[in-house]
């Protein structure tokens, strides 16, 4: 995450073992640890796109101890709803196979 707050240097909030799925034309990525520390739910669909991220570093920390304490920043409230979201594959290396674009 980028923000004013974080300002040139990024906060990460990994999510070990995290599997996006694509099903019915959407992406949804949902990730909850066992203490609750971190939630997150992400759906991306043709028209419509959800994010709602709890992140707690004070539980996770014990956990995963070079976690960033600003993690806390990416807490959403609760979900947002008005996003716009591009979705597309990286651009290959010069030297990879192009794959086809993904089905919606």
């Amino acid at each position: 995450m980028h923000s004013r707050r974080t300002g040139p240097s990024p906060v990460r909030l990994p999510l070990p073992g995290a599997r996006p799925e694509i099903r019915d034309g959407r992406l949804t990525l949902e990730f909850k640890t066992l203490n609750g520390g971190r939630d997150v739910e992400w759906s991306i669909g043709l028209s419509s796109a959800r994010l709602d991220v709890h992140a707690n570093f004070e539980l996770e920390v014990n956990i995963e101890p070079d976690l960033d304490p600003r993690v806390e920043l990416m807490n959403t409230d609760g979900p947002l709803t008005r996003l716009s979201c591009d979705r597309g594959l990286p651009e290959p290396a010069s030297n990879a196979t192009r794959l086809p674009p993904a089905r919606p």
